[in-house]
């Protein structure tokens, strides 16, 4: 089971950052990843002026499944950020992005965290007949 807790922990940082190659020191703040309770992922995040810096995002390899549980993460983070009115900025314009909202300026990909679109594969999240 895929879980997602905060955590300020440097010793489980530490080793979590080592574990998905994100080469940088401990800070921010750090989301992380959890697969059958071990930690598999980490989202650090900075908040400055009401603008959330995605930093670094990584799963560690070797994960189940890996992408569905990097889209769990990136969805479960970003479902979060939604309930506040913070502008989320992320380093690189990826067209990934798109399908949540996110439009591209100046080399980076930008969202109002409030204004997030949750696609499915389904698409049972799209209006019907204007509906």
């Amino acid at each position: 089971m895929l879980t997602v807790e905060y955590s300020d922990d440097p010793s489980l940082l530490e080793k979590l950052y080592e574990k998905t190659g994100i080469n940088a020191e401990v800070g921010g703040i750090n989301a992380v990843l959890y697969e059958n309770e071990n930690a598999v992922g980490v989202c650090r995040m900075t908040l400055t002026d009401g603008i959330v810096d995605v930093g670094d995002f990584a799963v560690a390899d070797g994960t189940a499944e890996k992408a569905f549980a990097e889209d769990f993460f990136f969805r479960t983070i970003l479902f979060k950020l939604s309930f506040t009115p913070v502008l989320v900025r992320i380093d690189g314009e990826d067209d990934r992005l798109k399908k949540f909202g996110f439009a591209k300026e100046n080399g980076k990909s930008v969202l109002k965290a409030s204004e997030a679109v949750f696609p499915s594969l389904c698409e049972g999240n799209k209006r019907k007949n204007g509906i």
